[in-house]
């Protein structure tokens, strides 16, 4: 082969990878396609297409897309953080009260406490101091949904210390005032003994003993010495059956409030009460240390506004933060149940679970409770 063919072949053979070459690089863009060498983003996954209705069964014309898919609860909690929780309904110091009121509550005693000696002349004390009460009672009138604050404790409202007494109603009333509170008004107080169920008792059916300071005993007061006041603490220390306020834990209402039966009988503002003659708006509740009824219905009407006793005292109540009425009435005629069967409950239990001050423990609602 001559010198000028093996140029030509070079020649040849260089045009030829030249178009090679330039072949490749058109295809390259197809090539990078076809093996996934794209670098865009990733195609959207096609839509889920519901399934069909099976045979005869006819589509629902209500039905709407389908829902989005929910979003995982810890990725929810992250996007989204919590609301703080609301303030309490009631202060320190105070327990919410929430829960329908009967007007009229009727229970049967079972049993009687035994004969007192020291009450045979007193028949309308003895009689009305019941032992057992039966299970079911008697509800009827329009009733009403209250919603308020209560004392846990006896006016100063501070355990260890005795409840104050010898104040009158006015006095009363002006020191629940002072603190930015009220005199707790008859219904209010008497739910807040015996709880949504309608106990008897606020521990209960059972008048056990030593539960609630109550049938202790009395001595008769020098009514001259206590209106002196030199005299009047020496006298007091005489007769007194008080005890310091939450001596007796288990004497609790199923809201968590002490002392609402016995140690001292508590004054209430009696609505529809009058100012100047019986039954007077200054009634008094509960019940002291001595024998008595000291029941969560006993009511004195019969007490003037400037009555005073070394066994009456106070507490005191408010409405409730929030917004909702203190009171709201049912219409006329709302159709009550006529008889219920109370939950078992004779003593507190030990271990209560009443919230702190300022809480609340939870009211357990009638089984056939009005709606």
């Amino acid at each position: 082969m001559t010198h000028s063919e093996h140029r030509g072949y070079l020649a040849l053979a260089g045009a030829l990878f030249a178009s090679l070459v330039g072949a490749a690089l058109l295809m390259l863009p197809r090539l990078r396609a076809e093996l996934a060498l794209d670098t865009g983003p990733a195609a959207e996954p096609p839509a889920t297409v519901p399934p069909a209705p099976e045979d005869g069964e006819p589509a629902d014309p209500d039905l709407g897309d389908a829902p989005a898919e929910p979003v995982p609860a810890a990725s929810a909690a992250a996007s989204e953080p919590a609301s703080p929780p609301g303030p309490p309904p009631c202060p320190e110091g105070m327990l919410f009260v929430e829960g329908r009121y009967c007007p009229f509550v009727a229970h049967r005693c079972l049993e009687h406490v035994p004969e007192d000696p020291s009450l045979a002349g007193k028949p309308h004390v003895r009689d009305r101091r019941c032992l057992r009460f039966a299970d079911e009672a008697l509800c009827q009138g329009r009733p009403s949904d209250l919603r308020f604050c209560i004392d846990r404790y006896e006016y100063p409202n501070l355990a260890g210390t005795k409840p104050a007494v010898l104040v009158d109603y006015r006095q009363a009333r002006a020191a629940c005032a002072a603190e930015g509170k009220r005199l707790c008004h008859e219904d209010e107080w008497m739910l807040g003994c015996e709880g949504a169920e309608g106990y008897p008792y606020p521990h209960g059916t059972v008048r056990v003993p030593g539960v609630c300071n109550v049938d202790g005993k009395v001595y008769s007061p020098d009514r001259r010495a206590l209106a002196t006041p030199a005299l009047v603490s020496g006298e007091l220390e005489r007769i007194d059956g008080r005890v310091p306020s939450g001596s007796a834990p288990r004497c609790m209402s199923p809201f968590g409030v002490l002392d609402m039966s016995g140690n001292v009988a508590e004054w209430v503002h009696l609505r529809g009460g009058r100012p100047a003659g019986p039954p007077f708006e200054s009634s008094v509740a509960g019940g002291g240390w001595g024998p008595n009824e000291a029941t969560c219905r006993a009511l004195d009407t019969d007490e003037p506004p400037s009555f005073k006793a070394p066994e009456v005292g106070f507490r005191c109540c408010r409405d409730a933060d929030g917004g909702k009425p203190a009171r709201r009435l049912w219409p006329n005629g709302t159709s009550l149940p006529r008889r219920r069967t109370l939950p078992a409950r004779s003593t507190a239990p030990a271990d209560t679970g009443v919230a702190a001050p300022g809480g609340s423990a939870p009211a357990r609602p009638l089984a056939d409770e009005v709606p």
